[in-house]
């Protein structure tokens, strides 16, 4: 007997079936995993990180799950929701720029820095990633019940799937490409400033709701 291994056309679904197979996406995910929020079985649950196979299928149902999470989205997106992810998205854009201005300020102490004879070259990486460290650390929101998913759990997961990948703003700066070595170098003349977000919106797929069309999305919102 063959089995059937398509996709779930999410797209052709309702409200109803798109939430049932958000909760049926989650158990699934949730019986690789184990519970990320259970202490006194925390270790078994970072065994399936180490399992490269458990990994890359725990990965493909978050994208799927987030997939379902933005349709829902497109339906619900009340004015409360806009006002809240306009919030959020000016946090974000906040916190990004304060990534790039403190990686500035860390290099030209640097640059100031007393040198050993072995020091030959730098580099500073500042890193903007979230971190979950208690069930309270997940921001919520009031219509968080409206999609039913279990926000919080999902977020200890997707720390473990995402840790070694990009940040949500990575700035590298690199001593041997720098032209002005001088405590006077700006941000820019450090490559620590932020050109992403350059006035235009980031919105794409579902952040371009016409709801959201007042709202200049950052780098970190898209």
């Amino acid at each position: 007997m063959k089995q059937n291994t398509e996709e779930p056309d999410y797209r052709s679904m309702n409200e109803v079936q798109l939430k049932y197979e958000l909760i049926k996406l989650e158990k699934k995910i949730l019986d690789i995993t184990g519970d990320p929020i259970d202490y006194k079985h925390y270790s078994p649950f970072l065994d399936w990180c180490r399992d490269d196979a458990k990994v890359e299928a725990v990965e493909e149902m978050m994208l799927d799950r987030c997939f379902i999470l933005n349709l829902l989205f497109d339906i619900h997106c009340t004015p409360a929701e806009v006002a809240r992810l306009e919030i959020i998205n000016g946090m974000l854009l906040e916190m990004t720029n304060r990534t790039y201005h403190r990686t500035a300020e860390l290099m030209r102490a640097l640059i100031v820095m007393k040198k050993d004879e072995m020091d030959d070259d730098y580099e500073l990486e500042g890193k903007l990633a979230p971190r979950f460290d208690i069930p309270y650390s997940v921001l919520r929101l009031e219509d968080d019940n409206y999609y039913g998913s279990d926000f919080i759990r999902m977020a200890a997961i997707l720390q473990e799937t995402e840790k070694h990948k990009p940040g949500m703003t990575d700035v590298s700066c690199d001593w041997s490409r720098l032209k002005d070595k001088t405590p006077l170098a700006t941000d820019k003349d450090l490559e620590c400033a932020n050109d992403l977000d350059d006035g235009y919106s980031w919105a794409e797929d579902p952040l371009r709701h016409p709801k959201l069309s007042g709202i200049t999305i950052c780098q970190l919102s898209f």
